[in-house]
């Protein structure tokens, strides 16, 4: 049995523990250092990316009890940062939440399109942040997209292939597509 003093030395200050970090964390103190403009015209999408890393990581958390742990909003070096780290008997996966709610999603790799939008590089970024998640762990992390209620899900069939991605019901949760 570990002495109290033992103990206080394995525990880490609570600044430097993950564990608590709610989803969308770093978004939160982002949105509470600058709030932006009150007069925008269009709402800030940082907002929307907070509904998104929110949801996914509700959804996560309920998988608590199937074996499965959620951290949310890891730092990586270099100021980027993972959504969400799930932990459970598949493995470890970094989960990258996009809000798609109401649009046609384009996932033709590397790049993602969502609606109108030009397509980014979504899941080179997410590919790049599992890498390093892999190399500071010491263990393989699976890349995995998590779309918030996306209307459709297309993606062009590879050489050889043949795929399809069956859209998700009109549900308030994510759709999810390993990278």
């Amino acid at each position: 049995m570990p002495t109290p003093a033992e103990l206080a030395r394995l525990a880490l200050h609570p600044d430097d523990d993950l564990a608590p970090n709610r989803p969308g964390e770093a978004l939160l103190v982002a949105l509470d250092r600058d709030p932006g403009h009150a007069r925008r015209l269009r709402p800030d999408p940082r907002r929307r990316a907070l509904t998104a890393e929110q949801t996914a990581g509700e959804a996560l958390d309920r998988l608590e009890g199937a074996s499965w742990h959620t951290l949310h909003s890891l730092p990586l070096p270099g100021g980027d940062r993972i959504h969400h780290l799930l932990i459970g008997p598949g493995g470890l996966f970094a989960v990258h939440a996009l809000y798609a709610r109401k649009q046609r999603v384009l996932i033709a790799d590397p790049m993602v399109t969502l609606g109108r939008h030009d397509p980014e590089p979504v899941l080179r970024r997410l590919r790049a942040a599992a890498d390093r998640a892999s190399h500071a762990l010491t263990a393989e992390v699976h890349p995995l997209l998590a779309l918030l209620d996306p209307t459709d899900i297309r993606t062009p069939p590879r050489p050889g292939t043949s795929a399809s991605c069956a859209p998700p019901t009109s549900r308030p949760w994510p759709a999810w597509a390993p990278y």
